[in-house]
């Protein structure tokens, strides 16, 4: 019997969103190892959860109703991954991917269950419905641009690759951010785990100092590029283009080492205001939080895109090919 593994997807920009909506005519849209982005209404049958229903909040029970466009694999029941295959499934594997690319609020996990003779899916268990709604400020409007969508068509199978030739640097700080973006109950740990994620890509077991990871960061990203892409912060906003690598990094730091060591935030991180944001001015901590999440992706999406990974399999092979930025900085 064949199978099917879905992984919703949170949103798709609609026409006229900053005149960088998606294409819906790309769909369905194969990305890799057999997954695809695809519109699954018609292939979800009304009743298609109803049997958990009575266990479920009425929240969640709309969640699960109202799944519209997810990431598919479908698959043989005789299907059995090999010894050597990426450590996540596909689909999971591409998740984290879009995760990098473009981070959305989430409401469920993955969807498995049957095809049926008709081509629809008969769910057989799903992931208890979760709430990933604390984003930073500027993930808050996001949604799936076609862009996007070419990205991860390009850059997930890298990612992929990186797991199955176990490039521990890019893999642990993909399992640092993640772990961060499923943290919604604690700031500070959500924050630590970004700032973890890193520490992962730029420090070392022998060169770990905070100086050290700070020039390697300005290096690979350059020190006056902007944190924000364009489009990433609605048009009618200040466009923050000041908001320069340069500019976070030391106050990104202090407020890690802070929080890692058990001391108090100077409270300015809290009284000074940097942008400007939909709902109000956004103060020093508010920017720090987005800029951990956006230095970890941008940097993994640096890597991937460059075919730099093999030069983060472990610490040697990173201080190897920082040597040169190293020894400038020293």
């Amino acid at each position: 019997m064949k199978k099917f593994i879905l992984h919703p997807v949170y949103s798709l920009a609609s026409e006229g969103f900053d005149d960088r909506s998606f294409d819906y005519g790309m769909l369905p849209m194969p990305i890799c190892d057999g997954v695809t982005l695809e519109d699954v209404r018609g292939l979800l049958p009304d009743d298609a959860f109803s049997t958990w229903k009575g266990y479920l909040s009425k929240e969640e029970s709309e969640h699960l109703e109202h799944i519209r466009y997810a990431l598919v694999r479908r698959f043989d029941e005789s299907w059995i991954p090999s010894k050597d295959r990426d450590a996540f499934e596909p689909v999971e594997a591409v998740m984290a991917c879009l995760r990098l690319i473009r981070p959305m609020r989430e409401h469920l996990g993955l969807v498995r269950g049957d095809i049926q003779d008709d081509g629809r899916f008969a769910v057989r268990s799903f992931s208890s419905p979760y709430s990933v709604f604390e984003v930073p400020e500027v993930e808050k409007l996001f949604s799936l641009q076609t862009e996007d969508a070419i990205r991860l068509q390009q850059l997930a199978p890298k990612l992929l690759a990186a797991y199955r030739k176990k490039r521990f640097k890019i893999t642990m700080a993909v399992e640092f951010f993640q772990a961060g973006f499923f943290e919604t109950r604690f700031w500070k740990s959500r924050y630590s785990l970004r700032c973890s994620a890193i520490e992962a890509i730029f420090s070392s077991r022998t060169r770990r100092t905070s100086r050290i990871s700070k020039n390697r960061i300005k290096a690979l990203l350059g020190a006056e590029s902007c944190i924000f892409e364009t489009g990433d912060i609605p048009s009618h906003l200040p466009q923050a283009s000041d908001i320069t690598i340069e500019k976070v990094i030391p106050e990104l730091y202090e407020a890690r080492n802070c929080i890692a060591h058990g001391d108090r935030i100077p409270d300015r991180f809290f009284t000074e205001y940097w942008r400007q944001g939909v709902q109000g001015s956004l103060n020093i901590m508010a920017v720090l939080d987005e800029a951990s999440s956006i230095i970890v992706r941008k940097s993994i999406l640096h890597i991937l895109k460059n075919n730099l990974e093999e030069h983060f399999a472990d610490s040697a092979a990173a201080d190897a090919y920082f040597l040169p930025v190293d020894h400038q900085t020293s």
